[in-house]
Parts: C-alpha cells; sequence; structure tokens
C-alpha cells in the first residue's frame, strides 16, 4: 500500500498489488478513513459474494468499478440494496475523475483492485503506473 500524495485534501494510496478480495479489506480497514475505493480487474471466476458482503458493511462511501470484476461486484451490491454510492467506468481516466468528484476532503482514495490487471494491463505495477500518473496531472 502506497501512499503517493495529498490532493484537495484527499489522500491517494496504491495498491494495486490487492489482487484477492481480502487484501482489499486489509487495507480499507488499515486505513480507517476510505472513501473513495477503486476496484476492478480480469474475472478469474472467484467468488465475490464474501467480498460483497463485507464491503456493504465497509463504510465505504464510493465504489468506483472498473471492468471486469468492479462492475459485476458493483452489480451485486447494488442487487444487495448497499448505500455505497456505485459508479460504473470504463478506464482509469474516468476512475480518477470521479475520484476528484466523490470524495470527501480530509478522506482517502484507494486504488485496490480485488482482481488482476491483465485485462487491460501487463502487470499491477503498469496499473499502478497510471493511476499514479493521472492522479499527479490533476496535482499539476
Amino acid at each position: 500500500m502506497e501512499p503517493f500524495g495529498v490532493l484537495h485534501g484527499i489522500q491517494f494510496y496504491n495498491d494495486c498489488i490487492a489482487t484477492v478480495p481480502e487484501s482489499v479489506l486489509f487495507a480499507i480497514h488499515a486505513l480507517k478513513d476510505v472513501d473513495c475505493l477503486i476496484i476492478g480487474g480480469m474475472d478469474r471466476g472467484i467468488d465475490y459474494s464474501k467480498f460483497v458482503a463485507e464491503l456493504a458493511k465497509s463504510g465505504i462511501g464510493h465504489l468506483i468499478c472498473m471492468p471486469e470484476t468492479g462492475h459485476s461486484i458493483g452489480k451485486s451490491l447494488v442487487m444487495l440494496g448497499s448505500k455505497i454510492d456505485i459508479v460504473f467506468v470504463e478506464d482509469m481516466e474516468q476512475a480518477v475523475q470521479k475520484v476528484f468528484e466523490l470524495t470527501e476532503v480530509g478522506k482517502s482514495c484507494l486504488l485496490s483492485p480485488a482482481a488482476p490487471s491483465y485485462n487491460r494491463y501487463k502487470s499491477f505495477e503498469e496499473k499502478g503506473r497510471e493511476f499514479k500518473k493521472l492522479v499527479s496531472e490533476w496535482m499539476g
């Protein structure tokens, strides 16, 4: 979990190495102030039902869902009637834009995908670099 900047009072964390649901939940609980979580990656057939139930209780305010697994997790939370604000995006650029629109000042944004990045990236490192680059562009 890499803290890499603060903008408009939002602390940003790159946790792209978290490619399994348990790692994401540990990160959320460790930080304690995650308002915006970005998830999603390659679907490898994992059962996310326990993860969905835990996310619903996690206290995060906004869930930004990227393809493929993010979309299915977000849809499951909607069906569950979760109070989390669930936003579906198609790429990292849209995700970062939504972060700046939605994240509460004084809280954190966490990129912690709960899935591998191979559906769009060569590695989790490449996905994390793009996230940091896009956030840095907003920082100027």
